[in-house]
């Protein structure tokens, strides 16, 4: 467990864990070998090892569900990873008290690693001028705060227990750690966090008899009351210092209390839901709910005013609730199995002992695991996860019952169940593994593409194609670079491909932009439609969508899209830009510079350039010369600019320099049709030498 916290490298952050699972799956791997040449004698496996057990079957079945298995491999990968933790920590031939002290101590030294880093990054933050509750501080807190406040707070109960039989120094560890511990939750200001580690309090000491048991007195309960008060005020005076601090704690819990709207989870909850239904007893796959959110979130917001949903923050990849995201792929059969699996360990261990302490830490962390998946995602993070499983087979070694048939449900010989864990860590480790490195060669690809290494970039984009378990992400990048490239057909087949096995907000803009480069203007318009629905870019998108709408023939729903954009972000570059190109094909030229006066985008090429066809179109050449050659200044590479450019010096009869211009704006964009005709009539007004050069004009500027 250890080892895998250690993993911590780029491709270990937000969104992606692959390095920890690759990791973790070779450590369970040879665990598991060690466990099979050790042999021992027949497990007996009870109600709860067959809950896990189904859980796991089911996962793995339900990926028939999809419309291409390649969608939820990796999740099977990651998840068979952890979930074989079970198994070792309840079976493994170790004395229950030796294993329990040795993972206590592995989670102890995580803890304080864990705390390190994240004063680590708040040093960096005070040094680089930033100040308290700064919500761009620490990366917890861009997304990862809860990451790291679940796997604090699920450690901390099992870090405490070993404070009995410890010596003086090791306490005084103890105590420096926890102490930490606490301060990094300030840092962080996750209110999942101190939610979860309240409710573990509470299970704490109604696990050790505080309420009704050996413990139970006066004093004892009001001092537990009192600690239970603390701990929830405590993080309500931190949220209340952080009010002066935009975007820190104080906005985001105003905003969640007073918000009507459907931004953040409400959106994405009510996206899931829109997915649960649609199969809620089986689920549609493990993997389909990423694989399916951005079309049902377009489906619950097409109806909805702008305001109600954005902005939209992130492309969503996780439901930010793990039992609705269990029901969505799994149904109610995989969340039913998912609840039995932890709502009964729970259950069970708070029957034990009330003087156990080792029981009370596990019901405490298991509890605290079950608060912040209501509100997070923690059965899709390698080291929660891991935790989970440890605690959950730790709870199935110290309850397994000791007498009673019925309670069985069957008897191994070990090395069967140490052979099952073998095979199902190898594939893990075939899954994660190959994983890692093709991710690694797809961000080689992007880099080498980036920096104009067209062969290299090729030959790692066919690397990591061969490599992927999944390969629908590499096809989108692959196809992507194709059309940069300029091999438009192989690039619009490899991202067509990509849509089998993923779909997220890019690949949608980038097929919208291959096709439309295509003409194909039925197909964008799908397209950036579906790259509109993921919400992030709602008003580009969107904007260019009302753009190809009026190419199609329907302008009225295209202005009727456009101006309620407008009205709702009447600053916003996309949405002016692509209005004001309405109002200029519609010869308005005021209007639309009107309307490019509202945006912010001052120094945007398009809305420059845009802004001096209109000028040109109105005669007001001198105006226009001076916004073209501010705009080549900044933008030497701009096409459009260019042409128009190339149009001022033929209205004003500089047709030797007209044609230098157009020749260089056909060599920035070959397929630019306007300067190939302005080339062209300049070439036949040269063979019938005229005594006018405006002649050559004619041709509409290019927006």
């Amino acid at each position: 467990m250890l080892l895998a916290w250690l993993a911590w490298d780029n491709s270990s952050l937000y969104p992606y864990f692959d390095a920890k699972y690759t990791i973790w799956s070779l450590v369970g791997l040879l665990l598991a070998v060690g466990w099979f040449l050790m042999g021992g004698s027949r497990v007996k496996l009870a109600w709860l090892d067959g809950a896990w057990a189904l859980w796991l079957v089911w996962s793995g079945i339900s990926l028939t569900f999809l419309p291409d298995p390649h969608i939820g491999i990796v999740d099977m990968g990651q998840r068979l990873a952890v979930g074989l933790v079970y198994p070792l920590a309840r079976f493994l031939p170790v004395p229950k008290t030796e294993v329990e002290r040795r993972l206590f101590w592995a989670v102890a030294a995580a803890l304080e690693i864990q705390a390190v880093a994240v004063t680590v990054q708040d040093l960096q933050s005070r040094a680089a001028g930033l100040g308290l509750w700064n919500n761009g501080r620490l990366v917890g807190t861009l997304g990862f705060h809860t990451f790291v406040g679940a796997f604090l707070v699920m450690g901390l109960p099992l870090a405490a227990t070993l404070w009995e039989g410890s010596p003086k120094w090791a306490r005084a560890v103890l105590i420096f750690i926890t102490l930490h511990v606490f301060s990094t939750l300030v840092l962080l200001q996750s209110r999942a966090a101190w939610l979860a580690l309240l409710v573990a309090a509470a299970v704490f000491a109604r696990r050790r008899g505080v309420w009704a048991g050996a413990l139970a007195s006066s004093r004892v309960r009001l001092a537990v009351a009192v600690l239970l008060l603390l701990l929830a005020l405590f993080p309500a005076g931190v949220i209340v210092l952080s009010r002066r601090t935009p975007g820190a704690m104080w906005d985001r819990t105003v905003e969640d209390l007073n918000r009507r709207d459907l931004t953040g989870r409400k959106l994405i909850w009510l996206s899931a839901l829109h997915q649960f239904v649609a199969n809620p007893l089986t689920g549609q796959g493990l993997g389909s709910f990423y694989y399916g959110y951005i079309p049902s979130q377009g489906e619950v917001i097409k109806d909805q005013p702008l305001k109600t949903f954005l902005p939209v923050r992130e492309m969503v990849i996780w439901a930010h609730d793990d039992y609705l995201q269990e029901a969505v792929e799994g149904g109610l059969l995989g969340i039913g199995l998912l609840v039995l699996l932890t709502g009964g360990s729970l259950l069970r261990v708070l029957r034990g002992k009330p003087r156990d302490a080792t029981g009370a830490a596990l019901a405490s962390s298991l509890a605290a695991w079950g608060v912040i998946a209501l509100v997070d995602f923690p059965l899709h993070r390698p080291s929660e996860t891991l935790l989970l499983f440890i605690v959950i087979g730790l709870i199935g070694r110290q309850t397994a019952a000791k007498s009673g048939k019925s309670r069985l449900v069957l008897a191994l010989p070990a090395r069967v169940l140490a052979a099952f864990c073998l095979l199902g860590f190898a594939v893990a480790l075939a899954i994660t593994g190959t994983q890692f490195f093709a991710r690694r060669d797809l961000r080689a690809a992007l880099a080498a593409s980036t920096a104009g290494q067209e062969t290299v970039a090729r030959q790692l984009f066919q690397r990591s194609l061969r490599l992927a378990p999944n390969p629908g992400q590499t096809l989108a990048s692959f196809g992507a670079f194709l059309c940069k490239v300029g091999q438009p057909g192989e690039g619009l087949q490899k991202m067509g491909e990509a849509l089998h096995s993923f779909r997220d907000m890019v690949l949608y803009e980038n097929l919208g932009k291959a096709y439309l480069n295509q003409g194909l203007t039925a197909q964008a318009l799908t397209n950036y439609q579906l790259a509109a629905d993921a919400g992030v870019n709602y008003l580009a998108d969107s904007a260019i969508a009302a753009n190809l709408e009026w190419r199609l023939g329907d302008r009225d729903g295209a202005m009727a899209r456009l101006k309620a954009l407008h009205a709702f972000a009447p600053r916003n570059v996309a949405v002016a830009l692509a209005l004001a190109s309405d109002h200029y094909q519609q010869k308005d030229f005021q209007a639309c510079l009107a309307t490019l006066k509202t945006t912010i985008g001052k120094d945007d090429p398009a809305t420059l350039n845009l802004e001096a066809a209109a000028l040109l179109q109105l005669g007001q050449s001198a105006q226009a010369r001076v916004v073209l050659s501010d705009l080549l200044k900044a933008h030497p590479d701009y096409a459009p600019a260019w042409t128009n450019m190339g149009a001022l010096e033929v209205a004003e009869g500089q047709l030797e320099e007209a044609e230098r211009t157009f020749q260089r704006a056909v060599a920035l964009d070959p397929r630019n049709e306007v300067a190939r005709g302005y080339l062209a009539r300049l070439a036949r007004l040269k063979n019938d030498q005229p005594s006018v050069g405006g002649t050559a004009g004619g041709e509409p500027y290019q927006e």
